[in-house]
């Protein structure tokens, strides 16, 4: 169990602020050594597969060598939480395994872990958090690593995917839909699919909120547990 002043000594030594260049890269909300201003479920795989499953449920053709195109070529390694339960049981995704197969290649070697994160911060403003930090907690001093995802930053990031994609015409809507069509439907699968994994696999982690302001100031809100 993690002491409310702990979390914020967390915090306070691990602030980072997001500078608007550091956008080439996508890694995962678990932890890594790497501070990703973006992170999202899966990285690239993640994203794709969630893509993937939109074009099934809300009627859009996706053109898949196009649509990666549009993406950072940076992937994240298999063993990434997301993408293990994704592998695990796909049709609850809405996906099936051909559909993984065609972004398999995006994968990475597996990396070793050896502690599992133990917080989930929901990250809103202009500044991130790097993901680990030795801090006491009621058993004695141990490393403590975090989940992180900043949802302003993902929220733009999908915005700016989806405007792109149809720009491009890596993605073909129907039935005259639109571009913000697409966009809430996408952040709704989005949210789905990070919480499918994370139930799964980080049951009974605390979430709290942090809400940055621009000069890097902090309101915390506790959340109760995954």
């Amino acid at each position: 169990m993690l002491k409310p002043s702990l979390i914020t000594e967390f915090i306070e030594k691990n602030k980072l602020p997001i500078k608007q260049a550091e956008n080439k890269t996508i890694g995962c909300i678990e932890y890594s050594k790497t501070n990703f201003k973006l992170r999202f479920p899966g990285g690239c795989f993640g994203i794709i597969s969630v893509f993937l499953a939109g074009s099934y449920l809300y009627g859009f053709r996706l053109d898949l060598p196009s649509f990666q195109k549009l993406l950072p070529t940076s992937t994240h390694p298999e063993n990434c939480f997301h993408v293990k339960e994704l592998l695990k049981r796909p049709n609850e995704f809405k996906l099936n395994k051909t559909d993984l197969e065609k972004i398999n290649n995006l994968l990475e070697k597996p990396r070793t872990k050896t502690i599992k994160e133990k917080v989930l911060f929901i990250i809103y403003g202009s500044f991130t958090l790097k993901g680990g930090l030795t801090i006491e907690t009621y058993e004695g001093k141990e490393q403590v690593r975090a989940l992180m995802i900043n949802l302003d930053d993902i929220i733009e990031f999908i915005k700016n995917l989806c405007q792109k994609a149809v720009e491009n015409r890596a993605i073909k809507l129907q039935f005259n839909l639109g571009v913000d069509y697409l966009t809430q439907v996408m952040l709704d699968l989005f949210q789905d699919h990070l919480w499918q994994s994370v139930v799964k696999h980080y049951k009974g982690i605390p979430i709290y909120k942090v809400a940055f302001s621009s000069s890097g100031k902090y309101k915390i809100t506790e959340f109760g547990k995954v």
